[in-house]
């Protein structure tokens, strides 16, 4: 269900213009220009190698050659793309320019095309006048805010299915659905309990989309991996070796580490990212300050998907046995050899950094595989995710009402909160999360 604003954008507005791409140096840079006057200004700025100003006879074309300063001085050899409205990126007149990537050459082109008439786009006004001019919905500007920012692959992955329509066509499925189905009661009292299905249907859909969400969150938050144990066994220097640097403090006296101290871990190797957490040693608190970081460490235990379980007794005692019931996975580690090998549990050793090298690579490995485990949703968003539960709510409310036309009407309106066919306000709340090039 393609939900627009009502209006589109007048195109005389002004013609803007920005960098598109990531500053510093790279292969290439692209200036992004759109407006009524883009192809004026192109013409006035680019020349190809013959040294001749361009002629367009075409909605959409390509050039090779130089811009050029107002003295008609060459500042880079670049392609030239031309794309007229309505066929482009934001339904209005549009130029890219494709030069040499680094610091100078899209800062000096993009002066000469506010020399000429441009003006600096704000934040996200490239895809807000691609929204304006229906080119596209709500849902998939914030899919490509989201595809931009991801830190992972269900995150990505999610909002390349909100991009290719899947969002939509889940809201439209949803729509004919509620529509027949009082249609159907109406027609077909019989059949009540049959249709009521349908509904719960979609309800049981609605929330597994919800739960898949809750997991992009967790995913976004950062995957977080406590060293838990008792005080005193080493977990801080452990956490110091695993992050390569001093960052938490070791010393002999039990409970040194009180608040968590925690650092991002990417390793590049298996493309992921996650949270290692050292936290205080759970024992037979006496002070308030050590029950209070005690039981910090076990909320930590309990909502962290893997802990890391760090031993050095060859008997577990209560206290760690209790530590490993709390967590829902654990990985035990231990420094001493003979522990390892009885628990079979991973050794460790500050003088031999191949066991470290090896741990590290065992934590990838099975976040990799949990992250595996996880689904794309069609949520990506808490605007979207409280949509969707006022949805739910509104389709409980159709099961159990005896006068569908009402629930009907309900229905409808928290459909139409989730597409947000409100003002263009709304919109800007999210495309001024956009660079100035987007």
């Amino acid at each position: 269900m393609q939900i627009y604003p009502v209006e589109s954008v007048d195109q005389n507005n002004d013609t803007i213009a920005a960098i598109s791409t990531p500053s510093g140096i790279g292969g290439i840079g692209i200036i992004r220009i759109s407006g009524n006057k883009s192809y004026s200004i192109l013409n006035k700025i680019f020349v190809n190698n013959k040294k001749e100003h361009i002629y367009i006879d075409n909605e959409r074309m390509v050039f090779h050659g130089w811009i050029i300063d107002t003295n008609s001085e060459f500042i880079d050899e670049v392609l030239c793309f031309y794309m007229k409205a309505p066929r482009s990126y934001t339904g209005e007149d549009m130029v890219e320019i494709q030069c040499h990537g680094g610091n100078i050459s899209c800062k000096q082109i993009l002066s000469i095309t506010i020399q000429q008439g441009c003006r600096l786009a704000e934040k996200g006004e490239f895809i807000y006048r691609a929204y304006q001019n229906k080119k596209v919905t709500l849902d998939k500007v914030e899919a490509t805010l989201q595809l931009i920012n991801a830190d992972n692959n269900i995150e990505y992955f999610s909002a390349v299915d909100v991009m290719s329509g899947k969002y939509a066509k889940f809201i439209e499925n949803i729509f004919i659905n509620v529509a027949d189905y009082t249609m159907n009661i109406r027609l077909y009292p019989d059949n009540f309990l049959e249709k009521n299905n349908i509904i719960q249907m979609i309800i049981n859909e609605i929330n597994m989309e919800l739960k898949k969400y809750d997991d992009i969150c967790y995913l976004r938050n950062g995957y977080t991996i406590p060293i838990v144990g008792k005080t005193n066994v080493g977990k801080s220097q452990l956490f110091n070796l695993l992050i390569g640097e001093e960052k938490a403090i070791v010393c002999d006296e039990s409970g040194t580490t009180r608040d968590p101290v925690e650092t991002k871990i990417y390793d590049l190797n298996y493309n992921i990212q996650y949270k290692l957490i050292d936290t205080a040693g759970i024992t037979q608190s006496v002070s308030k300050a050590e029950k209070l970081a005690i039981k910090k460490t076990k909320e930590l235990i309990r909502n962290s998907p893997m802990v890391i379980f760090l031993t050095n007794h060859l008997e577990l005692d209560n206290i760690e046995k209790d530590i490993i019931k709390l967590s829902q996975n654990h990985m035990g580690v231990s420094f001493k050899k003979e522990v390892a090998e009885k628990h079979v549990y991973q050794f460790v050793s500050k003088n031999n950094l191949n066991t470290i090298e090896y741990l590290k690579n065992k934590i990838a490995l099975i976040i990799e595989q949990q992250m595996n485990s996880y689904q794309t949703s069609i949520i990506i968003n808490e605007r979207q995710r409280k949509g969707f539960v006022k949805l739910n709510k509104s389709l409980t409310h159709l099961l159990n009402n005896n006068i569908p036309n009402i629930a009907l009407k309900d229905c409808k309106h928290t459909i139409n909160i989730i597409n947000d066919i409100k003002t263009i306000e709304n919109i800007q709340d999210v495309t001024k999360q956009f660079c100035v090039g987007k």
